[in-house]
């Protein structure tokens, strides 16, 4: 069974308190290391890391040139290039996914196959 982590409000919290007593330039490698473990730890730790598959991250954004909040949900498989990415809002309902082999997009109730330039730029940008 795949583990799935919920991280948006972990990741605010943990870059904002990881990183706010921190603003002289990281000088060495051994500090960039120690910060990174600092994350981590924050984030979870090493151990729950190793065992998870997939990531998920849920939020509510509010936009102002459609004068709305969007629930967005995405998903994204560590072991594989797959996501999902589902965008619901009072003008807006879309749901992208895409594997190694392809993908597709379901606007509004309907569904449109990507094309291999746009399947090779999601692959491109999600990995």
């Amino acid at each position: 069974m795949k583990r799935t982590l919920s991280v948006a409000s972990v990741l605010l919290v943990a870059f904002g308190s990881a990183f706010a007593a921190r603003t002289e330039v990281v000088q060495s490698d051994e500090e960039a290391v120690a910060l990174a473990d600092r994350m981590l730890e924050t984030l979870g730790g090493k151990t729950v890391w190793s065992q998870a598959h997939t990531i998920k991250i849920a939020l509510r954004g509010y936009y102002a040139r459609e004068q709305e909040s969007w629930d967005e949900t995405y998903w994204m498989n560590l072991e594989a290039p797959n996501s999902r990415f589902e965008l619901e809002g009072a003008t807006v309902d879309r749901v992208i996914a895409w594997t190694q082999e392809g993908g597709w997009e379901l606007s509004d109730g309907e569904l449109e196959y990507l094309s291999e330039q746009r399947h090779d730029l999601e692959l491109a940008l999600h990995q």
